[in-house]
């Protein structure tokens, strides 16, 4: 709506320079978004977990602050046990599969900073029907649309490791054919039916939030999250005074882009990794 809106105020005003520049940026996002969908691929994590979660300097030097006790070694790098025994979790398969699952690893197993505020991030950002989602994607990793009873028992086995006999009980109340193909629905319908199955995982965003940041601050972020959501969807009715914002705030975005070009100078002469990471950070701040 905003797009087409602004290619409306265009016929209005052919020879405005700045609404010409503020169009053709418009243009150039929606490319870019739709190759960033295409090819599945964040190309800035840092810069993605800064807008995601609408980070203020202050909030992030306080994931700086907590990624660096994390970061014992100082290297700019962590591992995902490190993070799991930080917030006092067991790391499991499926814990340490969120990672995977959010691309935020290397290829050696290592997540960096910009990784590591996306994944968090994300998980705990998660309602219960994305958990549950992103529950049976691990389990269905071939993509079947299905998983089979001995998938759906070993997973279970291992997301519990402490909780067997919970597990035989719910397991045995299910009386579940040998044969059975377990669709997503049925995996909600079991959280419905036995909630303790699945603990663990929500168990873990808990922990997450409380050691990260703390869970009031996820509590008024979720809380405004949801108001902005709500927010975008009755603007699409008033899109032409959208876009007269947005406008304004054009000249704005174009000094940021002067000031990130300075700092991305600053970035390659840094020779601490530790003191790069927080030059990164404030990069698009």
């Amino acid at each position: 709506a905003e797009y087409t809106a602004a290619q409306e105020m265009m016929k209005e005003r052919p020879d405005d320079k700045n609404l010409k520049a503020f169009v053709d940026r418009l243009t150039e996002q929606l490319a870019i978004a739709h190759k960033k969908e295409a090819k599945a691929e964040v190309t800035n994590p840092l810069q993605a977990a800064i807008e995601f979660m609408a980070l203020t300097e202050e909030e992030v030097d306080k994931w700086i602050a907590i990624y660096a006790q994390i970061d014992k070694k100082r290297v700019g790098k962590v591992i995902a046990d490190d993070i799991f025994t930080f917030i006092r979790e067991t790391p499991t398969p499926f814990a340490k599969e969120i990672f995977v699952l959010m691309d935020a690893e290397d290829a050696k197993g290592k997540i960096e900073f910009g990784d590591f505020m996306r994944a968090i991030g994300t998980y705990c950002f998660f309602g219960k029907k994305d958990i549950l989602k992103l529950l049976y994607v691990y389990v269905d990793k071939n993509l079947a649309g299905f998983i089979t009873k001995k998938q759906f028992t070993d997973f279970l086995d291992a997301l519990n490791p402490y909780e067997k006999d919970r597990v035989w009980r719910a397991l045995k109340s299910l009386q579940l054919p040998n044969d059975a193909k377990i669709i997503f629905e049925n995996f909600v319908e079991y959280n419905e039916k036995f909630p303790a199955l699945f603990l663990p995982a929500f168990f873990l965003q808990n922990s997450m939030r409380s050691r990260i940041m703390g869970t009031d601050w996820w509590f008024e972020k979720l809380s405004k999250y949801r108001n902005v959501r709500e927010k975008m969807s009755m603007e699409g009715a008033h899109a032409h005074e959208v876009v007269t914002q947005e406008l304004e705030r054009f000249k704005e975005d174009e000094e940021k882009n002067l000031r990130m070009a300075r700092r991305e100078e600053a970035i390659k002469q840094e020779t601490s990794e530790v003191r790069k990471v927080i030059l990164q950070a404030r990069q698009f701040l």
